[in-house]
């Protein structure tokens, strides 16, 4: 029996001793209202498991994030997890003579950081100062790691976790105190050893490496970090600094990472409209039924948002449109002009009509498509030759001016000259006069024949006075007759300027009328494809488009006319294809009823087109009258073509009744003949009709006749 006992107690031991799996799950704890549970393993760790759907994930689901009950289940270890604990302490204990050092206090710390944040002066005030004690300076001698020690606080942590949470309802526990104490003062300690930037910098790197939320509190946060090594690298009051700006930094950057994904979510959906070389006319339906599956288009989550980036867009690519288009009228302009000017043969007296011939074969000519265009700029650039011509004339009447003005001015100069030396000569013969005061009388004659002689210069100089009036008169009177004729024929080019002002005005509005009729038939070709609507009902639909502006130029029975012309030609769109399904049917004759057509076409998107099947009906019975109609005059053309019909035929029929019933069996081989066999006594007369004509019309005129006579 006592061999029995002692193999039974070795047995035991072994078993103890043999190492355990700690990663299997020790704890499940149900959530209620959820199918989740919270499942703690033998190495402290937690993870979360939906035995529903047997999925396990160690991030806390949504529909847990923000519970007491799951907070309490993930913080408090499980009975199982510190009974193993213990009892490892207490062999520990017993093993080595020593008491473990714990990190009680840690926990505690914890769990006040976790609370409102009223208790966190008092975990400092806790915090005894660092002194050498007798478990550290063995751990010392052991040569202890700064790290395993840090490890080893943290297992404190989770040992203790629930046993401090009780002892702070309940009350302090000396003992665990005073292990939390010294796993605190350990903390401390090693504090010491590393410089804070240090430290701060680690505590970072693991709030960024276990993924702490930015836009989450610290209480939520906290199981996430509380069992790394890291975590007492600082007190509490610097995990609480650090937290707080770690996860202000955090908050900016993800902000500016939501932005910089959104911004490259818009570029890679605006290179996807580039590609797409959208123009002005696009539709945002058009375009996701092209690019719907591709990943830059779902990039774009919303509808609404992806519609208004389109648009957005499209109203870019239509001002560019315009842009370019109203560049390209301007060049083509130009170039006429250009074309225009390289023309010696071209003066300010051409006329269009006579010039045309000889510049129509040239590309910048055929670049402006409107007739009325090429004369407006024809006009404008004889406009310019004319300006420049009377520029030059203007310029040559002033050149004349200054010359006669210069030449004037000289024969002014020229007889003040000469009356300047007359005056001379004048006294100096006065003076001689007064000298030989005492000659003799031959020498007072010789002074009288002087004094006549200035006499007769006093008259010529007067006489050259009175021409010179009489010159400048004339030249005034010149002056006025050649501004009248300029005034006149001012009047006159202003007249034909008027003229030509309103036939351009009138060819504008006839053109700007056209381009406004052009706009209403687009839009209601975009807008309007049903031909049951009103225009009551449309005018409505049409108003809330850009493009109702464009056509202010037509007036109300004008937009109704081409509404009415749009839906007749819908309408006609419409039997012109439902027509065309009725063709497509083998089986359809002109005796076919209405019933048994509708069965087969009942699925045809032709047929569906009418809301009610008494117009498909209506309009079936149209096409079997039209259809008959066609198939009247087909065999009135087969009669025709039959060459043994003659006009003898019907004498032949008055002799012999059976002579019809030879014609009808041999018309009876063409088709057009049997396809009226739901008409056969109508078909018989038809016949015996052109019969009768043919013997009213009597023999056919001889091949040799002239064209007349046969024509009669």
């Amino acid at each position: 029996m006592e061999a029995e006992k002692k193999r039974k107690e070795d047995e035991e031991k072994a078993k103890a001793n043999k190492p355990q799996d700690k990663s299997r799950p020790i704890s499940s704890t149900p959530i209620s209202g959820t199918p989740w549970c919270v499942v703690w393993t033998g190495d402290g760790r937690v993870f979360f498991y939906n035995p529903s759907t047997r999925t396990s994930v160690w991030e806390r689901p949504d529909e847990l994030k923000e519970r007491a009950d799951v907070d309490k289940a993930v913080l408090v270890p499980p009975q199982q997890l510190l009974g193993t604990v213990a009892a490892k302490d207490n062999e520990s204990i017993s093993g080595k003579g020593q008491p473990l050092t714990g990190t009680a206090i840690v926990t505690s710390n914890t769990a006040a950081e976790s609370d409102s944040g009223n208790n966190a002066s008092s975990s400092n005030t806790n915090e005894p100062r660092t002194g050498p004690t007798d478990s550290e300076s063995s751990g010392e001698e052991d040569g202890e790691q700064p790290s395993k020690k840090l490890k080893s606080d943290l297992e404190a942590v989770m040992k203790s976790t629930h046993s401090a949470a009780t002892s702070n309802r309940s009350g302090n526990d000396p003992e665990k105190e005073a292990i939390a104490m010294e796993a605190e003062a350990r903390a401390a300690r090693e504090r010491t050893l590393i410089p804070l930037d240090v430290r701060m910098k680690s505590f970072r790197e693991m709030l960024r490496e276990l993924d702490v939320s930015a836009f989450s509190t610290w209480e939520k946060e906290l199981h996430k970090i509380v069992y790394d090594a890291r975590y007492l690298l600082l007190t509490s009051k610097e995990r609480k600094q650090v937290f707080e700006k770690y996860v202000k930094d955090r908050a900016d950057e993800e902000r500016r990472e939501k932005r910089n994904k959104m911004r490259q979510k818009r570029d890679d959906f605006r290179a996807l409209m580039e590609m797409a070389h959208l123009h002005g006319k696009s539709s945002f339906s058009e375009f996701a039924q092209k690019y719907g599956k591709d990943d830059r288009f779902k990039v774009i989550e919303k509808i609404r948002e992806r519609e208004s980036l389109f648009n957005e867009y499209i109203v870019e690519v239509r001002k560019r449109e315009k842009e370019e288009k109203q560049h390209r009228k301007e060049q083509v302009k130009k170039d006429f002009l250009a074309m225009l000017r390289e023309r010696s043969d071209i003066n300010r007296h051409t006329r269009f009509s006579d010039i045309r011939k000889k510049i129509e074969s040239d590309s910048r000519f055929k670049a402006i498509v409107e007739h009325s265009q090429r004369e407006e700029l024809f006009e404008e650039h004889i406009k310019v030759l004319k300006e420049e011509k009377r520029k030059a004339k203007e310029k040559e009447k002033e050149k004349e001016l200054k010359e006669r003005n210069n030449h004037r001015s000289e024969q002014r100069g020229s007889r003040r000259s000469r009356d300047r030396s007359r005056d001379r000569r004048s006294r100096s013969a006065e003076r001689d006069a007064n000298q030989t005061a005492k000659s003799t009388a031959n020498e007072d004659g010789s002074a009288a024949n002087e004094s006549k002689e200035d006499e007769d210069e006093g008259e010529d100089c007067n006489t050259s006075d009175e021409d010179e009036i009489e010159r400048q008169q004339k030249e005034r009177d010149r002056k006025a007759r050649a501004e009248a004729s300029i005034k006149e024929r001012e009047k006159e080019v202003q007249r034909t300027l008027a003229t030509h002002l309103r036939d351009r005005d009138k060819e504008r509005q006839h053109h700007q009328r056209d381009e406004a009729m052009r706009h209403f038939n687009a839009l209601l070709a975009d807008l309007v494809r049903n031909a049951d609507f009103t225009w009551k009902e449309v005018k409505k639909l049409l108003k809330k488009d850009h493009r109702w502006e464009l056509i202010s130029m037509l007036d109300r029975d004008d937009r109704e006319r081409l509404f009415n012309e749009h839906i007749a030609n819908l309408v006609r769109k419409k039997r012109d294809k439902f027509r065309e399904m009725l063709d497509e049917i083998p089986s359809l004759e002109l005796t076919s009823q209405w019933k048994e057509i509708k069965k087969i076409i009942r699925d045809d998107p032709r047929y569906l087109k009418y809301n009610s099947s008494e117009r498909g009906e209506r309009e079936f019975r149209d096409y079997i009258k039209d259809k008959t109609a066609n198939a009247k005059l087909a065999f009135r053309e087969l009669l025709q073509e039959c060459k043994f019909i003659t006009h003898k035929s019907f004498e032949l029929y008055r002799e012999n009744a059976n002579h019809l019933r030879e014609v009808e069996d041999i018309l009876r081989n063409d088709r057009r003949y049997l396809i009226l066999h739901h008409i056969a006594g109508e078909r018989t007369q038809m016949v015996l009709a052109h019969l009768e004509e043919l013997h009213k019309r009597g023999p056919p005129p001889p091949p040799t006749a002239s064209e007349s006579l046969r024509r009669k």
